[in-house]
C-alpha cells in the first residue's frame, strides 16, 4: 500500500536559480540587457554550463530571464535549446514576457524539444513540441501538483507520468515515488 499523496508533499530536492541578465554583464562586460548575438549566447551558454557542472545532477535548474529585453532567435538557441539539450540537471525556465516564451518556444520546438517555463507566479506551461498526449499527462499532474503511477495513467510513454519525469518535464522523488509538477515545488 503507497502513502497518501498530498499537494503539501514536496520533496527535498536542490533547486537553484540561473539569473541570464548577470551573466550576460559577466560576458560582455556591460549592462545592455539584450541578447542579440550568438557569440553573446555562447559565452552566456559557457557560463551556464560552468554552473550546471557544480550542481548535482538531477537538480532542478530555473534559468531566469527576468531582466533580458531582446531575446533573439541565436542567443535562445544557444541558451535554451543547447543548455536544455545537455543539461544533467532538469531545466525551468523563467521568462515573465510573453515574447521570451515565445522565442524560446520557437527554438526548442525546432530541435524537437520540450521545456517548462514559469511566464509568471505561479504560472507554468509547456513550449516547444509536445504532443497532445504529452500535454494532456502534464496538465493532469499540474492540477494535481502530485501523482503516482496509480493515478490511471500509463506508466510508460507515451503520456505517462514517467514519461514526463524523463523528458524534464516533471519531477520524480527517488524516495517516495511519486512524480511533482514543477508548480508545487517551485511555488513553495
Amino acid at each position: 500500500m503507497s502513502p497518501k499523496l498530498s499537494r503539501s508533499t514536496v520533496p527535498s530536492v536542490t533547486v537553484f536559480s540561473i539569473n541570464v541578465l548577470d551573466l550576460l554583464a559577466a560576458a560582455e562586460g556591460d549592462s545592455d540587457p539584450n541578447l542579440v548575438t550568438r557569440q553573446t549566447g555562447r559565452a552566456v551558454r559557457a557560463l551556464i554550463e560552468a554552473e550546471l557542472a557544480r550542481r548535482p545532477p538531477g537538480s532542478v535548474c530555473m534559468i531566469d530571464f527576468r531582466g533580458v529585453g531582446v531575446l533573439d532567435y541565436s542567443c535562445a538557441d544557444e541558451v535554451a535549446a543547447r543548455v536544455r539539450a545537455t543539461a544533467s540537471s532538469v531545466v525551468v525556465f523563467r521568462c515573465t514576457q510573453d515574447r521570451h516564451a515565445d522565442q524560446l518556444g520557437t527554438v526548442l520546438e525546432h530541435h524537437s524539444l520540450a521545456a517548462v517555463a514559469e511566464t509568471g507566479p505561479g504560472r507554468f506551461q509547456l513550449l516547444g513540441r509536445v504532443e497532445a498526449h504529452t500535454r494532456s499527462a502534464w496538465q493532469a499532474l499540474e492540477e494535481a501538483g502530485i501523482g503516482s503511477n496509480s493515478d490511471g495513467l500509463p506508466t510508460e510513454p507515451p503520456a505517462g507520468y514517467g514519461a514526463l519525469a524523463a523528458g524534464g518535464l516533471a519531477f520524480r522523488c527517488e524516495r517516495s515515488g511519486a512524480y511533482h509538477a514543477f508548480s508545487s515545488i517551485l511555488s513553495n
